[in-house]
């Protein structure tokens, strides 16, 4: 009976192998080509990291100035609803809201300190929303009654969908009125943001460039 040629695998016959193909050039070739990959890969992700982080640094820190942008502007209005409360003008007017002569007093008192504060518009409002005196003829924002019914002091509201007007963002203050404890109306400033905006849009813009730039020099 012819003999059969054994086909296991020996660790002799395993370790002539290896050795065969460690010593053929191409392996080194081959190992150099995978160790300069992952070197590349690994030294993208680090960068990749490292702007991330600088980006994230850099938005915090816009965020903070924007944050004491916004409170410095409203800051130097914030005095000025209950200045106006305590006007002989503004008093005369709560006490007779009918009164057109009244009304048109107060109308041109609160244009003037419009004009000087440098806001965007004043005026007197009863408790139903409905404006008595203004700086000039304008229509109240939607959110005022329900501001007024909730006693708050200021919110924010966007001029979208009223007829020629850019849809910014503006910002209100309020003070009640009060006669024997009961509310008579509010005093209302409104502070446009829109300048306040296109400040922060500009910055933002620049601050892209600059992270653009950095990738960019990163990269290279």
């Amino acid at each position: 009976m012819p003999s059969v040629a054994s086909s296991s695998f020996t660790p002799t016959s395993a370790r002539q192998r290896l050795a065969y193909f460690l010593g053929r050039p191409t392996f080194y070739l081959y190992l150099t080509g995978v160790l300069m990959l992952l070197g590349l890969l690994l030294g993208h992700r680090f960068s990749e990291r490292a702007s991330l982080d600088q980006l994230s640094a850099l938005a915090t820190e816009r965020l903070e100035l924007y944050a004491s942008n916004l409170q410095t502007e409203l800051g130097r209005h914030a005095y000025l609803p209950s200045l106006l409360a305590i006007d002989s003008e503004v008093t005369r007017l709560i006490e007779h809201p009918d009164d057109e002569a009244q009304r048109k007093a107060a109308s041109l008192l609160l244009a003037r300190v419009n004009v000087r504060a440098g806001t965007t518009q004043i005026f007197v409002a009863d408790p139903e929303g409905r404006v008595l005196a203004s700086s000039e003829p304008l229509t109240p924002p939607l959110r005022l009654q329900q501001a007024i019914e909730q006693d708050r002091h200021h919110f924010f509201a966007s001029d979208a969908g009223q007829s020629g007007l850019s849809g910014s963002t503006n910002f209100f203050l309020l003070h009640p009125l009060r006669r024997n404890q009961q509310l008579q109306g509010v005093i209302v400033v409104k502070l446009n943001l829109a300048p306040l905006e296109s400040t922060w849009v500009d910055l933002g813009l620049r601050s892209q460039g600059s992270a653009s730039w950095s990738l960019t020099t990163r990269a290279w």
